[in-house]
């Protein structure tokens, strides 16, 4: 059997890497500030050429207030649509890294990452990875030290796999007699 290794790599959010941080439309009235441009939302293809067309209808040019075009981003998820905004992505609130472990992360495992200090998520993604996210703004305040953690995290589950299996023997032992017993 291979010597239980452990592997850090940072995790990618796959929406953020190609879309622009773009603050939620409307937040504030544009109609408050006469010097803040008016944003059209469309994500229809040709939208700014049209808009065009229509503005240059009218004789007022000189009063037309500045447009810039905003193309709203939206997902589709089980809770209903909801806007990309730079708030939306789970990236900009914890710090993800990927465990790679050369042996199952059964539940037992799951449990002892999960109670180590500064962990606040783990989603087990297959039997040898497992997504950890850390709290972004106390690991950037310096309340928790991210190389610590991970070291911790390593310390904890290479020490508690042969714990693990001593329980499960201890387990298997109590079924049999139980099942002879009857």
């Amino acid at each position: 059997m291979a010597k239980k290794k452990i592997v850090w790599e940072k995790w990618i959010d796959p929406l953020n890497t190609n879309i622009d941080e773009v603050e939620y439309p409307g937040h504030s009235d544009a109609g408050l500030d006469p010097d803040r441009p008016i944003e059209f939302l469309s994500s229809e293809p040709g939208f700014e050429e049209k808009i065009e067309e229509q503005l240059d209808h009218y004789e007022e040019d000189e009063h037309r207030r500045r447009i810039e075009y905003n193309p709203i981003r939206i997902a589709s998820t089980p809770h209903g649509f909801v806007s990309l905004t730079e708030h939306s992505f789970a990236s900009k609130h914890f710090d993800f890294w990927t465990l790679h472990y050369n042996h199952d992360i059964t539940s037992e495992v799951a449990d002892i990452i999960e109670k180590c200090a500064g962990v606040e998520t783990i989603n087990i993604i297959t039997r040898y990875r497992a997504r950890i996210g850390f709290n972004r703004t106390l690991i950037q305040s310096g309340a928790f030290n991210l190389n610590s953690i991970r070291k911790n995290i390593e310390n904890k589950i290479l020490k508690s796999d042969g714990k693990i299996e001593a329980l499960r023997k201890i387990a298997r032992n109590n079924e049999l007699k139980q099942k002879n017993n009857q």
